[in-house]
């Protein structure tokens, strides 16, 4: 009768432990499942050549791939700006190795309620299920200093707290957002790279010849 006690209590043992790793591998899938991207981007280039030295001007299409409306300050071409959010264009040799992006600024937020729900209201984008939004153009972060191809990439980051509590400040702004109906993104985003051709000016061409 002993023998079979102890072999119950070791099986129920057994059993509460495998329980618990079950228990302990869900939570840690859940803690570390990617979460589903929310924008897609596009590069649309003013044109696909340009000559030594030109400046490059794209444009940016952002795609909302989630089932709710997506809503978002115009985000800032020019500088990582961390109230707005940044969509800055940068552009190296395709042969080369990714240039680094430093920041230009930042913006702790600090917006009050009510100046922060008329920006929802009048001056946010927003965009709908499956809708797209396609921005102004904008020079892209690119010296064309060498001939060839160049790779143009663009990448979205989502408004966030420069100093004091993320959360905090991401709560904020979706509360904001709610009362419009619509959500923050909160994922960054980066858009497949476009490749342009780079040639001599017109004056080179004619001296070549």
């Amino acid at each position: 009768m002993k023998k079979c006690c102890r072999v119950f209590f070791i099986l129920l043992a057994v059993a509460a432990l495998s329980v618990s790793a079950q228990l302990q591998t869900a939570q840690e899938n859940k803690t570390f499942r990617p979460k589903a991207p929310e924008l897609r981007l596009r590069i649309i280039p003013d044109k696909e050549t340009y000559a030594l030295h030109e400046k490059i001007f794209t444009k940016t299409e952002l795609l909302n791939l989630t089932d709710k409306t997506l809503c978002f300050p115009v985000p800032d071409q020019q500088c990582e700006d961390t109230y707005s959010g940044s969509l800055i264009t940068t552009g190296e040799v395709a042969a080369s190795a990714p240039s680094d992006q430093f920041i230009c600024h930042l913006d702790g937020g600090g917006v009050p309620r009510d100046r922060l729900f008329t920006d929802v209201e009048r001056h946010w984008i927003k965009i709908a299920p499956n809708a797209a939004h396609r921005t102004k153009s904008s020079e892209a972060h690119v010296s064309l200093a060498a001939l060839g191809r160049w790779r143009l990439q663009v990448i979205y980051h989502p408004p966030e707290a420069a100093f004091g509590d993320a959360v905090e400040y991401r709560s904020y702004l979706q509360a904001a957002a709610e009362k419009f109906g619509c959500t923050v993104p909160e994922i960054e985003a980066t858009a497949k790279p476009v490749t342009v051709s780079i040639v001599p000016p017109p004056d080179q061409k004619q001296s070549i010849k």
